[in-house]
């Protein structure tokens, strides 16, 4: 069994310094400078936030402000370090999701990346009001719930009210997150909490949903106000079964109730990198992996959404690809009028017929049938562009490089043009 105890570390401000705390509860922070000799890295989740009143040497009395917070993954803050701390997420609050992270140490830097939502694109658990993820209760009748979306500052608020009937097992939260979970993964399990009463030992558990395995198990306190719990669990088991967070209310008596809120179960690695949550990036564009293009490499910069007004220039290569991966290369320059007409379609002269089912590699306009001379003798050269006249185009295409292109999938072809 690998439920683990983090260590709790309270990192101050100086009353003397000109910053101030801005972090909260749920807020996943991290550090990294180079020393002169190594990397310093410190990845932490803030449990609770507040302010000191201390007495300066001077006997005057002023307001420190400090957080406290689990150390997931990294150095051990030590005095004499540089404990600027950023926030990268937060585990519950969507509107706290997301950061800029400008670095020169990391491989593949430097870079500014944009990241936003990991921990909740990437959570295992997130539980909400739609088809997704749903809270879930235990089998058996003698829990009644009800779902909130909110309630008295907290979302996502699960209520579970003890009813008369008599228990006949377990009861309570059982949140299933499928099977893929295998040693030696470690696993961040967060959520609020409250009741009508205070219950010091409530059971929870981490394991198979048959009960054979248990990763990690273990009892909170609850009282009647709302308190943070983050737990920390290692995977022991394989992944083939499986595996649900259960919270055993078995304790409570009939009328009592208890209210969970912003739950969110996620893997420490799905934190503790952005390679999942980049939106953008600028600068070293090495490393990213899209879905379309595949792996960049070099200087530039990456968009997952791009709007630009004005004035825009382009000059090069132009790349252009869809979500199926195909993709057409344009050389960008002097932008003219089209002198053909139709050409998204075509203008033939000669007889053609559309090619029934055929679907245009990038989707725009039509697919045609282009009839082979050796079989029909008869009939005329079949070209494409009729409208534009040769002087026309003389006069647009003289004394510059030009560039003509198009999509055929040929049984057998010869092309000629002048």
């Amino acid at each position: 069994m690998s439920l683990l105890n983090y260590n709790r570390y309270k990192i101050c401000i100086s009353p003397k310094s000109a910053k101030r705390q801005g972090l909260r509860t749920g807020d996943i922070v991290r550090r990294q400078y180079f020393d002169g000799q190594n990397i310093i890295y410190t990845l932490m989740a803030v449990l609770d936030t507040g302010t000191d009143l201390i007495t300066t040497l001077e006997g005057q009395q002023q307001e420190s402000a400090y957080f406290v917070g689990a150390l997931l993954d990294g150095d051990v803050p030590q005095d004499g370090q540089i404990l600027d701390f950023v926030r990268v997420t937060n585990l519950f609050d969507e509107d706290r999701s997301g950061a800029m992270y400008l670095t020169a140490s990391d491989s593949e830097s430097p870079y500014m990346d944009v990241i936003d939502g990991m921990a909740q694109e990437q959570s295992l658990c997130y539980p909400g009001n739609d088809n997704t993820c749903r809270y879930t209760l235990t089998t058996g009748n003698c829990l009644s719930s009800e779902y909130f979306s909110y309630k008295e500052g907290c979302n996502r608020v699960f209520r579970m009210v003890r009813n008369g009937i008599p228990l006949t097992g377990e009861a309570g939260l059982e949140q299933i997150i499928g099977k893929g979970l295998e040693n030696p993964e470690q696993i961040l399990i967060s959520y609020k909490i409250r009741a009508s009463g205070d219950f010091p030992t409530i059971p929870f558990s981490l394991g198979y949903t048959d009960g054979t395995e248990t990763d990690g198990r273990g009892t909170i306190s609850v009282s009647t106000d709302w308190q943070y719990k983050l737990t920390f669990i290692t995977i022991d088991y394989l992944p083939t079964y499986e595996r649900s967070f259960k919270l055993d209310l078995s304790s409570l008596q009939a009328d009592d109730w208890c209210e969970i809120a912003e739950l969110n179960i996620i893997r420490l690695s799905d934190i503790a990198t952005f390679a999942d949550a980049t939106k953008a990036r600028v600068g070293k564009i090495q490393g990213i992996i899209d879905p379309t293009f595949g792996r960049l490499d070099g200087y530039g910069a990456y968009f997952q959404n791009l709007y630009a007004t004005r004035n825009v220039s382009i000059a090069g290569t132009l790349t252009a690809g869809d979500e199926s991966g195909f993709a057409s290369t344009f050389y960008v320059g002097r932008i003219h009028k089209n002198c053909l007409i139709n050409s998204s379609s075509g203008h033939f002269t000669g007889i053609v017929e559309k090619a029934i089912g055929e679907q245009p590699p990038a989707g725009i306009g039509d697919v045609f049938r282009i009839p082979c001379r050796r079989r029909y003798a008869d009939r005329p050269n079949t070209k494409l562009g009729g409208g534009a006249s040769g002087r026309e185009l003389l006069l647009l295409l003289l004394g510059k490089r030009n560039i003509r292109n198009f999509e055929c999938l040929p049984k057998r072809v010869s092309i000629a043009g002048n």
